[in-house]
């Protein structure tokens, strides 16, 4: 659970280190600005993959998969 927490850190933190850096530099570089959105729009899709791409979770997920295929 700790490692799960540590990478949900580094994914949230890593949202705030680029708008802080895009508010510093100001509307000089453009693209940095653009860059901070679009992985603001993508943290959703970050945390996904963080929670499931674990090897015990993919396990379940498989597991459960080819019990439904039975039925």
């Amino acid at each position: 659970m700790g490692i799960v927490v540590a990478k949900l850190a580094i994914v949230m933190g890593l949202g705030w280190v680029f708008d802080i850096i895009s508010w510093a530099i100001g509307p000089t570089y453009t693209y940095l600005f653009f860059a901070a959105d679009l992985f603001n729009s993508l943290q959703g899709l970050f945390i996904l993959i963080v929670i499931i791409w674990r090897k015990r979770v993919l396990e379940v997920l498989h597991l459960r998969k080819s019990c439904l295929q039975k039925i």
